[in-house]
């Protein structure tokens, strides 16, 4: 049976090859020197070829182990292994409840971490910690989804969100696998301090108290917009037809009234 040269793709008969190599449990077979010298270079890039040399290898498995923390009702693992096996890609899977220790192989092309961890969290287990770090000033709705794509990207980090409300990013993540000061520079990257986060209450009651400051700051806005134009209106009366020629026992009422909204924007600003 004739075989390919994997670097030129020349059809050879294996008894007939110039040279042949051993590689991963794989024999290659070769035409000349100068093929077998490119092959030595860098075998691996030659792995792939399948439409020369008829081998296509099995991709290489990655391997995860998560920390597990709570327990579903009856105590089990089961359930989490169908959840996993389920997963397209999933190769291999090991639960240690007790241990609090689950190790996964799986196929990067197919599966992602991502993936892993939600299936995780459907079987009723937690994954890794989880972190709340504050960000100084972040006003702008569009760098949130480059912060947390950055997050995100970051070896260790199984999801991360940002909320523009409490100025907070939430991050999960492998303790052993990255640290603080990692999660902080993915932060500065995009030009941002990051901070303590304000509180360890509930980002829903944090939304809360931002949106009744909110309020709290739209209605001095909307009553100063109102004080506003009797002040310009007596302040500037000379430029006003009716009013430029009120008598002066008029006009010194209406200096009366610009004193005294004068003085009410003045505490409301205060």
């Amino acid at each position: 049976m004739s075989v390919h040269d994997p670097v030129c793709g020349m059809e050879i008969e294996p008894q007939s090859a110039f040279a042949k190599r051993e590689h991963i449990g794989q024999t290659f077979y070769f035409c000349s020197q100068s093929c077998v010298d490119q092959f030595d270079k860098d075998s691996h890039r030659y792995m792939t070829t399948s439409a020369t040399t008829g081998f296509n290898p099995e991709p290489p498995l990655s391997r995860i182990e998560l920390p597990l923390s709570g327990s579903p009702p009856n105590g089990q693992s089961p359930r989490l292994e169908s959840a996993l096996r389920a997963l397209p890609g999933v190769d291999e899977v090991k639960v240690n409840v007790a241990a609090g220790r689950l190790e996964v192989a799986y196929d990067a092309g197919q599966v992602d971490i991502a993936k892993i961890v939600q299936a995780v969290k459907s079987a009723g287990y937690q994954v890794g910690a989880q972190t709340r770090i504050g960000i100084e000033n972040l006003r702008c709705a569009s760098c949130v989804q480059e912060i947390e794509n950055e997050l995100k990207s970051t070896p260790g980090v199984l999801n991360a969100s940002v909320n523009v409300a409490t100025q907070e990013a939430t991050v999960e993540y492998l303790p052993q696998s990255t640290t603080m000061s990692q999660l902080n520079r993915a932060i500065e990257t995009w030009g941002y301090k990051p901070r303590p986060a304000e509180s360890e209450t509930p980002a829903s009651s944090q939304e809360e108290a931002h949106a009744r400051e909110y309020r709290k700051l739209m209605n001095k806005f909307w009553f100063a917009t109102a004080v506003s134009v009797p002040v310009l209106l007596t302040a500037y009366y000379q430029f006003v037809p009716f009013l430029r020629d009120l008598s002066m026992d008029a006009l010194r009422w209406l200096w009366g009234g610009h004193c005294f909204t004068d003085i009410a924007c003045d505490v409301l600003v205060r």
